[in-house]
């Protein structure tokens, strides 16, 4: 998809109806403007989800099947190749 816009008096930019529709932007949302190296990017803001930690842990743990020995975080952040020899 590639369209074109100019950039008007204060700096207003008007995004192609079909751009807009194709993306799901609505008026009066909010959206991020984040600058790159190649220009700027316009996104929706992340939104939490309002689920707390412990139940989106439980839901991962649910799909990552370790049965071995409990890790320390240490070991995880800078394994020695042993560890990952290492018999469960």
């Amino acid at each position: 998809m590639n369209a074109k816009t100019k950039l008007e008096s204060a700096g207003k930019v008007q995004l192609p109806k079909d751009v807009l529709e194709q993306l799901g932007f609505e008026p009066g949302q909010v959206l991020e403007v984040v600058p790159s190296a190649r220009g700027i990017l316009l996104r929706r803001p992340f939104a939490k989800s309002g689920r707390r930690t412990e139940d989106v842990l439980a839901e991962i743990r649910k799909i990552v099947k370790y049965e071995g020995p409990a890790v320390p975080v240490e070991e995880l952040s800078f394994p020695s190749p042993e560890h990952w020899r290492r018999e469960p």
